[in-house]
């Protein structure tokens, strides 16, 4: 897709045998001006079997707990065990980009402030400059 001279491409990868989809944006400046381009990134994380998480999504999100780890741009979601024998569940969000970045990457992983905070529908934006 193309719009005011800037390229964008999506491409999404899903495992056959795991739990893992992977993404990948491409941007590319057409144009010889230097743009700022602030990318959002947003999921929302269940972690539960989806029937768990459709009669009951409030409830369910109690048991989340997340951890950010700036060194590695990552975001790690795990599901706080209801009982000794229920399995752990696990979620990563990374950001990977080529190029040098403009500002460090912020999070949110409280819905209401990132909502409240006008940005839309929880992980947000990095900035940078470039061609």
């Amino acid at each position: 897709m193309r719009a005011e001279e800037i390229d964008t491409q999506l491409e999404i990868a899903v495992s056959p045998e795991d739990d893992v989809e992977v993404r990948r944006l491409s941007i590319t400046n057409r144009s010889s001006r230097l743009r700022e381009i602030e990318i959002t990134s947003y999921v929302e994380v269940a972690l539960a079997p989806p029937g768990d998480d459709l009669a009951h999504p409030a409830f369910g999100k109690l048991f989340l707990e997340t951890e950010c780890h700036p060194e590695t741009s990552s975001l790690l979601c795990g599901r706080r065990k209801r009982s000794p024998d229920e399995p752990g569940a696990w979620a990563i969000h990374v950001m990977s980009m080529e190029g040098r970045s403009q500002s460090a990457i912020e999070w949110e992983t409280d819905r209401a402030r990132f909502l409240a905070a006008g940005a839309g529908p929880t992980i947000r934006s990095h900035s940078m400059a470039g061609r």
